[in-house]
């Protein structure tokens, strides 16, 4: 997967949301954050939302959490980077970053 601009700001996003802490809101822009993450999940279909969450459930390399994520899955890695590409654009969508 490329890196964007907002890619780093969006891996914080998602590791924010992934942590559960979301009612300890440091600032309005982490609860907008947090809303602009939800709302995208909300739309996703439950495997989706699985397997996003099992790849930020954790901090650590992120080719090494898709590689553990698609074995979990057993799906191929590229299955688990689609998802995560597709989720990550519609969420710097919703937040306004793109």
């Amino acid at each position: 997967m490329s890196k964007t601009f907002y890619s780093e700001y969006l891996y914080h996003m998602m590791y924010f949301y992934a942590s559960g802490e979301k009612t300890v809101f440091r600032s309005d822009v982490d609860a907008e954050n947090y809303r602009a993450v939800d709302a995208v999940m909300k739309g996703l279909p439950f495997w989706d939302r699985c397997v996003i969450m099992e790849v930020y459930k954790e901090k650590g390399r992120m080719k090494e959490r898709v590689r553990l994520t698609a074995e979990k899955f057993n799906v191929s890695e590229n299955v688990v980077w689609t998802i995560l590409s597709k989720t990550l654009k519609k969420i710097a969508k919703e937040r306004g970053l793109i």
